[in-house]
């Protein structure tokens, strides 16, 4: 989990990859340029979004 709640679930399905290929690149096994920064834009535009919330963040509730 990152920082502020963020789950690299979350960052994968937002970035439309799969969590693997994030882990890689966070890890340095892999690269790519353009993932690269579409992940790092994400990131940035999340904590801010995440700063102006209450903590603890408040979990989703999933339908059972």
């Amino acid at each position: 989990m990152f920082p502020g709640g963020l789950t690299l679930q979350e960052a994968a399905d937002a970035l439309r990859v799969w969590p693997t290929t994030l882990s890689r690149l966070e890890r340095g096994l892999s690269h790519d340029s353009d993932v690269h920064h579409r992940y790092e834009t994400w990131l940035n535009s999340q904590s801010t979004a995440h700063a102006q919330l209450p903590y603890p963040p408040m979990n989703r509730v999933l339908p059972t």
